[in-house]
């Protein structure tokens, strides 16, 4: 359960499709309502902790509706796209 107004810390280890660790070329991470809509602007500077590993910092909005809410990952390299997602239960407090 997160609450709106809350920041939620979101880590996730990239690899290929052989499984070796990956260093992507360009990486998005957005914010999706309930509804599929996205919410605000889309996070493209995720920080490198390792490699292939990485976080992101993603504040509810204190607006936001009740509902499962979804962050979706999105990895460049070479061309190819990688995608991971999580959902969240977004209340209020």
């Amino acid at each position: 359960m997160v609450y709106k107004n809350e920041t939620v810390r979101v880590t996730v280890t990239l690899k290929d499709y052989d499984g070796a660790l990956l260093t992507p070329d360009s990486q998005t991470i957005g914010l999706y309502k309930p509804d599929g809509t996205a919410s605000g602007t889309d996070n493209t500077a995720p920080i490198n902790v390792s490699p292939g590993i990485y976080y992101c910092d993603v504040t509810i909005p204190s607006t936001a509706d009740d509902g499962t809410w979804k962050i979706l990952w999105t990895v460049i390299k070479g061309g190819k796209y990688f995608y991971g997602s999580t959902y969240l239960q977004i209340t209020s407090p």
